[in-house]
């Protein structure tokens, strides 16, 4: 992202207040509405967070907020052994084009309404709508139980491996 430096991509975290409501002492246990409002609000946030670090629009996207939040709370949560926790079952993946390209090569697996929605979505440019609308093709594909383990589909040069 450019201009995103380490120093505006954690104020950006900072003023969203993810830090705050996932923090490893809370004990949160939302269902996937509640973690998805929650979501959006983290999102919207650093957007303006990262807008008002000189970040221009066409790189304060919806989409790469999304991402940002997903990365954290991969390490927070997944990664830190809440995995199998309610929050780290609704957790959403780090969206990317690697993950959406894989997803869309799938003809065995997935419709093919999806599988256009995945191919052509560019997901550095994915406002809010555009966002809740990959979320609910995932989840119709039942690629949400858990979230995480969607990134089984990640690869790179044809080799499995976390996003």
């Amino acid at each position: 992202m450019t201009g995103g430096d380490n120093k505006v991509l954690f104020a950006a975290i900072e003023a969203c207040g993810v830090r705050a409501d996932v923090h490893p002492q809370v004990e949160w246990s939302p269902d996937a509405a509640e973690f998805d409002r929650a979501h959006v609000e983290w999102c919207r946030r650093i957007v303006v967070s990262l807008r008002e670090g000189n970040l221009t629009h066409d790189n304060a996207t919806f989409g790469r907020a999304a991402k940002l939040v997903a990365v954290y709370l991969k390490s927070m949560v997944v990664l830190a052994g809440r995995h199998e926790t309610p929050l780290g079952r609704v957790l959403h993946p780090p969206i990317d084009s690697i993950l959406l390209r894989a997803l869309a090569e799938d003809v065995a697996t997935f419709r093919e309404g999806s599988r256009q929605l995945w191919r052509r979505t560019r997901w550095t440019k994915l406002d809010e709508a555009g966002y809740a609308e990959i979320i609910q093709s995932l989840r119709a594909e039942g690629l949400d139980d858990p979230f995480w383990e969607m990134e089984r589909h990640w690869t790179i040069s044809g080799t499995s491996g976390p996003a």
